[in-house]
C-alpha cells in the first residue's frame, strides 16, 4: 500500500521527468473554493514554477452577500489565485465547466470544490483528474469528513489522493494515502482543516511528481467504507 508522508518534505527535492515530452507538460485546471484548497494550490503553484507546468483556477460563481445583497466577496481560493496572478474562471454548472474544454487542459484537480466535474470535461483531459480528500477513504466518503471525524470523537484521520470519477463523488481509484493523523483533544474544525490541508498538499505534489496517475491502477485501502454527508 502506498503510504507516504514526508515531514521534511521540500519542493526542491522533487524530480523532473525526462521521459515526459514538452508537449506533455501539465496544463492544469484546478477546481476549488475554500481554505482547505488554498494549501494545495500554493504547493502546486510552487512545484509548477519549478517544472514549467501551467495552472488555471476554477471556482464557483460569486454570489451577492451582505445587506441588500450588494457585496461580492471572493472565495479564499479566488483571492489566492489573484495574488499569484493565475487565470481565474467562475463557473455555475456543468455547462460552464464544459465551455472550458477549449483551453485544452490535460489534467483536472479538484480540492474542496463541492461540484461534480462533468465527464465531458474529464474526458477532454489526457491525464484525467485528481482529488484531495480529507479522510482515509473509503471512510467518510462525502462532503463532510472533517465534521464527522470530530462529531464521532475519532482518534485519528488522514488524507487521500484519488482519481476523479466521471459520475460519482469519491468513487475514484485511490492513488496515495497519508499515514494516520492524530486528532488531539484540543483540535477543532479550523485546526484539523489546517493540519490536513497541509498534508493533502504534500500528497498532491508527490502524486504529480511521481506520476502516480499514469500507473493505470489504484491501491487497496485498509479502511472501511462510511458516508460523511
Amino acid at each position: 500500500m502506498r503510504v507516504r508522508i514526508k515531514l521534511n518534505w521540500n519542493l526542491s527535492n522533487t524530480r523532473s521527468f525526462s521521459s515526459v515530452s514538452s508537449s506533455d507538460r501539465l496544463k492544469i485546471a484546478f477546481f476549488g473554493s475554500d481554505h482547505f484548497s488554498t494549501a494545495s494550490l500554493t504547493a502546486l503553484h510552487t512545484y509548477s514554477q519549478l517544472h514549467n507546468h501551467t495552472i488555471h483556477v476554477i471556482t464557483p460563481t460569486l454570489k451577492p452577500t451582505g445587506r441588500g445583497l450588494t457585496q461580492l466577496i471572493d472565495l479564499p481560493l479566488g483571492t489566492l489565485a489573484n495574488s499569484l496572478s493565475l487565470p481565474v474562471h467562475r463557473v455555475e454548472n456543468s455547462s460552464d465547466m464544459n465551455e472550458l474544454v477549449s483551453h485544452q487542459f490535460n489534467l483536472a484537480i479538484a480540492v474542496s470544490f463541492g461540484k461534480l466535474i462533468p465527464s465531458k470535461f474529464l474526458q477532454s483531459c489526457k491525464f484525467g483528474g485528481l482529488n484531495v480528500h480529507p479522510s482515509l477513504l473509503p471512510t467518510y466518503s462525502g462532503a463532510s469528513p472533517l465534521q464527522y471525524a470530530l462529531l464521532n470523537d475519532d482518534k485519528f484521520t488522514g488524507c487521500t489522493v484519488q482519481t476523479l470519477h466521471p459520475t460519482k463523488f469519491d468513487k475514484g481509484e485511490i492513488l496515495l494515502q497519508s499515514s494516520k493523523v492524530d486528532i488531539l483533544d484540543s483540535d477543532n474544525f479550523e485546526s484539523l482543516e489546517k493540519k490536513l490541508s497541509d498534508i493533502g498538499a504534500r500528497l498532491l505534489v508527490e502524486t504529480i511528481d511521481q506520476r502516480l496517475f499514469l500507473d493505470g491502477g489504484g491501491i487497496k485501502s485498509e479502511y472501511p467504507f462510511s458516508l460523511a454527508s
